[in-house]
């Protein structure tokens, strides 16, 4: 009878410890390669990053129920001189940016390739649903536009807007406390300047 509690409580056990690892991994995203290094990137020579870039207006389709409203946004990029790029979703970014609505959950880093930017978002579903990458790569058009180059959609043109306050990145940015986003270099060294 002991011999089959402990092989119950060990296997239970065993279960336990994987399951916590397994949730552990998950908040770990795969095809994230853009580690964040905190280095000048330069991108403020190419375009005026002392405010956001705010999309068209897009259109999300309704869900089909009777009750279902058709939702009006524009996407929202703030640019960062060390590489840390973030992402608001919103019917009105000029507001959600300068009242600080509600905390920015898809942060990201980006790179800088000629004319090109490309960004990594990583965007927090919550607990139990993890996090997810996306990539997405912005040709710069002039000093203040950028367009969004997906291969499934039209050109989608941002424009320039100033502001007098930004999102702090380092009070925002849950990224920053997760070592996996940093460049091993880097996060070594993250305390020493």
């Amino acid at each position: 009878m002991k011999k089959t509690i402990v092989w119950i409580f060990l296997i239970i056990l065993s279960h336990a410890l994987s399951s916590c690892i397994a949730f552990e991994r998950s908040f770990r995203p795969s095809g994230f390669t853009y580690k964040y290094d905190g280095k000048y990137t330069g991108l403020d020579t190419l375009i005026d990053i002392d405010g956001y870039y705010k999309s068209v207006e897009r259109q999300a389709e309704p869900v089909p129920n009777p009750y279902s409203q058709v939702v009006r946004y524009h996407s929202a990029l703030m640019f960062y001189r060390d590489g840390l790029v973030c992402n608001v979703t919103s019917d009105n970014p000029w507001k959600a940016f300068r009242d600080r609505l509600y905390p920015v959950s898809t942060w990201g880093t980006y790179r800088v390739y000629g004319d090109t930017v490309k960004c990594q978002f990583i965007t927090d579903l919550g607990a139990m649903r993890g996090v997810v990458v996306t990539s997405r790569v912005y040709h710069i058009v002039s000093k203040t536009e950028i367009e969004e180059i997906d291969g499934d959609r039209n050109k989608i043109m941002h424009s320039f807007y100033p502001l007098e306050s930004r999102i702090d990145s380092t009070e925002w940015n849950w990224l920053l406390n997760k070592k996996w986003f940093w460049d091993a270099d880097a996060y070594r060294n993250r305390n020493k300047k």
